[in-house]
């Protein structure tokens, strides 16, 4: 386990049938960032393997790549495990993020929110693996990305999204998403509009609180317009931690119709009712109901 707290060297072999073939971080390596022609580059090298790399444009999404010298994967699917290093406070915890993309003979990658996602579980200090089959014998290849310096590297690559963001913090700071009547579903305009928020988050590092409010029109008994806020606000709350935020820092609240944006009656004005808001905070401060 401690080479999840620091980088090994170059190649290990374990030839005994049915052990992982390991490639780890290089000796003595670090993350390093670069900015290539308007994109956010951040890369180390994964032993003999290749070269691990995120890289992200701000309004594009992050993306995760995995560049071999040589694939040695099998075709199909190919999970990514974050897991903490016994040095970690939350050790032995381990969770598996989902699968990446690979074709044969390619690069193995990841778009968001899971990019995100092992992006911010080495930033927490979490080693990540990701391993599947060899396609050349029966026994499985894994890449182990090390935490180890990670940090510096991430604290340049975030300036640097935050330096590109098309978007200014007043045009995200308050967000609103509507919802059909009775429903917490969210759409895919839905979503695309909350990954901006969560990227802009993600790049600046003055934001240090995020409310999500649920609520309701008129329609319907108070109880259960009371669950259905909290579903829309859990639900908008849900897909920002899918999203890569940090869901210490997000404040869900939900209050059914007693806070109403427009008192009209009508179905124009219950429209405009079923609704959760996002807003984003810079110095913590007490705060009404988000509107």
């Amino acid at each position: 386990m401690k080479r999840l707290q620091f980088a090994m060297l170059g190649l290990f072999f374990c030839l005994s049938t049915g052990h992982a073939l390991e490639f780890d971080a290089d000796l003595g390596g670090a993350w390093q960032f670069t900015e290539e022609q308007g994109v956010c580059v951040m890369q180390r090298p994964l032993g003999q393997y290749g070269l691990v790399r995120f890289s992200g444009e701000p309004g594009r999404g992050l993306q995760l790549q995995v560049v071999p010298n040589r694939d040695l994967f099998s075709h199909g699917r190919i999970v990514a495990v974050a897991a903490a290093p016994e040095w970690h406070g939350a050790h032995p915890h381990t969770v598996e993020r989902g699968a990446m993309r690979h074709v044969r003979g390619g690069v193995v990658s990841a778009g968001d929110p899971l990019a995100t996602s092992l992006m911010m579980d080495l930033y927490g200090g979490y080693a990540v693996r990701i391993s599947q089959e060899a396609w050349f014998a029966d026994k499985p290849v894994a890449l182990a990305l090390s935490p180890v310096r990670f940090r510096v590297a991430y604290d340049q690559f975030a300036g640097c999204y935050q330096w590109l963001m098309p978007a200014n913090y007043e045009d995200v700071e308050r967000t609103r998403v509507g919802f059909d009547p009775g429903s917490a579903s969210l759409t895919q305009a839905h979503k695309a509009q909350l990954q901006t928020v969560a990227s802009y988050v993600l790049a600046d590092r003055d934001v240090v609180r995020v409310f999500i409010d649920g609520h309701t029109d008129t329609t319907g008994h108070e109880r259960d317009n009371m669950r259905l806020s909290e579903r829309r606000a859990r639900a908008v709350a849900d897909w920002l931690v899918q999203c890569g935020l940090d869901k210490t820092n997000i404040v869900v609240r939900f209050h059914a119709a007693r806070y109403p944006v427009d008192d009209g009656g009508n179905a124009q004005a219950h429209a405009q009712n079923r609704r959760a808001t996002v807003r984003l905070e810079r110095h913590a401060q007490e705060t009404l109901a988000g509107r």
